[in-house]
């Protein structure tokens, strides 16, 4: 596009909650024409916690994904450096059923995927498991090569303090999805956040959301499965919400995805 060829791009960094539309969000950014993704490190596309000082390198133009949690030095390195941190969630209980059909499904090398596979026979055994946390013992430990394994809140509960801080984009995948006006209204939330006047690229609000929505495509996704809101209402039994309420019912009225224990 001649209009973006003297624009000055910005640093994104796309931070998120697994299975929250990590790529979703990836496909609309890459839509800005010139912006390309930037792979984490040289064995990593996304920035994990353990080399989160790294992300002050992102570049203007550049696009970098990143499952990191809330961190005041990594706050403070974003802010000095000028990038643009876009966070997305979603439903803690949509996250579990999504991230158990991709260990089951996609990930064969993840370091539950055995017992996974082997010793749980039933999704609801599996279910139950990423919502209780796994620990093994004795042959078990051999067996399967780890001893145990967090729960879904302590897994990722950390990533979800970053709503409600100041100086990034927050949105949430439910708000994405939903329909077309509540996509078009996050769509404009980013470009507002990315960009304080168009006028330099010579280039309409419009005509950014167009080139942005037209480069969603599911089917390029490659951890894609149905992306459904509330889905998890499909495969929770009330042992499953019971457990759940007992782990992270306060965490769900905390972050605002129910206002009671009573669902």
């Amino acid at each position: 596009m001649e209009n973006f060829k003297n624009a000055t791009l910005p640093k994104v960094l796309i931070n998120s909650v697994p299975k929250s539309g990590t790529h979703l969000l990836l496909q609309i950014i890459l839509g800005i024409p010139g912006m390309k993704f930037r792979k984490a490190t040289a064995d990593s596309f996304v920035f994990y916690a353990d080399h989160y000082k790294e992300v002050k390198t992102i570049a203007g133009g550049d696009v970098a994904l990143g499952h990191l949690p809330y961190n005041m030095a990594l706050t403070s390195d974003i802010n000095q450096t000028g990038i643009k941190h876009i966070f997305i969630s979603r439903d803690l209980r949509d996250v579990t059923v999504s991230y158990m059909y991709f260990i089951i499904n996609q990930c064969p090398e993840h370091l539950i995927y055995r017992y996974f596979t082997e010793h749980l026979k039933t999704n609801e055994e599996r279910l139950q498991a990423l919502i209780s946390g796994i620990q093994l013992s004795g042959e078990d430990i051999k067996t399967y090569g780890f001893s145990s394994f967090p729960n879904i809140l302590q897994l990722y509960g950390s990533i979800y303090h970053w709503q409600g801080k100041q100086h990034l984009c927050e949105l949430k995948y439910e708000d994405l999805v939903r329909n077309e006006e509540s996509q078009k209204k996050e769509l404009f939330k980013i470009i507002d956040y990315l960009w304080d006047d168009l006028q330099s690229l010579n280039l309409s609000k419009e005509n950014l959301f167009d080139l942005m929505k037209k480069n969603i495509n599911p089917e390029k996704s490659w951890s894609f499965r149905k992306g459904k809101i509330g889905g998890w209402r499909e495969i929770f039994s009330e042992e499953h919400k019971s457990t759940f309420k007992d782990n992270a019912g306060k965490f769900l009225i905390d972050f605002g995805y129910e206002s009671d224990d009573n669902w």
